[in-house]
């Protein structure tokens, strides 16, 4: 057995903690150095990237948060599956109903190889005769919110666009019972994943499975937040989606307000869509 040292390729200093967390899977490892002053703000904490050339460890990129801020120890956990790693910021603060948790702590991911170009990952649902909208799901940040109904089999879609036609090799569902399901098709450069049995107030995590445009091969994950009634995207239903939805009554349906059309009927935003709002006011995102 051979002995390497790792150390963060540029700007550790003393008490910075690189190494409490470590994670490998084949020729990936990730190294957590959490009391990183990333950004000149302390605390703040990074994570690195290291692949393996025959028998050495090579520094290939260093993680942050885009959003963090100082103490949030960034990379006091981490992870590797497939080709995505996660990163554990444990002291994040979080905006939460409109007010911060101090310490609540969040978990980040990145896609750790290089995949067939995303162009756009939506959550689609038609509403009526008004037409199809579509909420965007980021593959990286703050996952988007499906705040619309699924209906009794509580059912969603979501279409996921390349940039050039793909092969998929697979899906995998992680929800919070285990119990979503989903099917796929695939037609040139559009997937499209029909999910059902997905319950509510949870972020899925929809990974496409060896996905190639001929040249690349990788795994694709796709986060999407569904909370019914949050209208507004902030991971709570509270008064503000309430009030929203209250101030666009009986206005037509449209790409500008049909967030607020959450039983998906179409035609008018309407007394029905506040009550739904208004029996899911308290709930979250975990």
């Amino acid at each position: 057995m051979t002995e390497q040292i790792l150390t963060a390729a540029s700007g550790a200093v003393a008490g910075d903690e690189f190494g409490r967390s470590v994670a490998v899977l084949g020729d990936i490892a990730i190294v957590g150095e959490q009391l990183d002053d990333a950004d000149g703000l302390t605390d703040k904490g990074s994570a690195w990237v290291f692949a393996r050339s025959g028998t050495t460890w090579l520094s290939q990129q260093r993680l942050n948060s885009s959003d963090g801020l100082g103490n949030d120890r960034f990379g006091s956990s981490v992870a590797l599956s497939g080709f995505t790693a996660f990163i554990g910021a444990t002291w994040d603060d979080r905006l939460n109903g409109g007010s911060t948790e101090t310490d609540q702590g969040s978990a980040y991911f990145f896609i750790t190889q290089s995949a067939p170009q995303v162009v756009t990952a939506v959550s689609r649902k038609v509403h009526g005769a008004s037409g199809t909208f579509d909420i965007n799901l980021p593959l990286t940040g703050a996952a988007g919110v499906e705040c619309r109904t699924g209906g009794t089999g509580r059912n969603f879609q979501v279409v996921v666009t390349f940039a050039t036609p793909v092969t998929v090799g697979g899906l995998s569902i992680m929800s919070r019972d285990g119990l979503a399901t989903g099917t796929r098709t695939v037609s040139g450069a559009v997937v499209t994943v029909n999910l059902a049995a997905v319950a509510n107030a949870q972020t899925l995590g929809i990974t496409l499975l060896n996905v190639s445009n001929g040249t690349t091969t990788a795994d694709v994950l796709i986060p999407m937040g569904v909370l019914l009634g949050d209208t507004n995207g902030s991971a709570s239903v509270t008064a503000s989606d309430i009030g929203q939805v209250k101030s666009l009554s009986g206005q037509p349906v449209t790409g500008a307000n049909f967030r607020a059309d959450v039983n998906v009927s179409g035609g008018a935003i309407s007394a029905s869509d506040i009550g739904l709002v208004k029996s899911t006011a308290g709930t979250q995102l975990p």
